[in-house]
């Protein structure tokens, strides 16, 4: 199984996402990020697929790849 595949079904288009990123704030262990899925991308490294998402990050207004298997669905109404 490649990495993240797992995960693909558990997501898609629209969903509103949060998930950490090592901090490099010596006061912080990590930071949160929270951003929108606007697609999927699957990249072949080395023989070994790695899934991803491509996300619009609400801070920044960057749109970025994020491991699937990084992502915790958060619910909206």
């Amino acid at each position: 199984m490649s990495l993240g595949e797992s995960y693909v079904e558990k997501f898609k288009l629209g969903d509103y996402v949060m998930w950490r990123s090592l901090s490099s704030d010596i006061d912080l262990y990590y930071e949160e990020f929270n951003g929108i899925i606007v697609g999927f991308k699957n990249v072949t490294e080395k023989q070994r697929t790695i899934y991803y998402a491509t996300i619009l990050e609400n801070k920044s207004g960057d749109t970025i790849y994020v491991l699937l298997s990084s992502l915790i669905k958060i619910k909206t109404n």
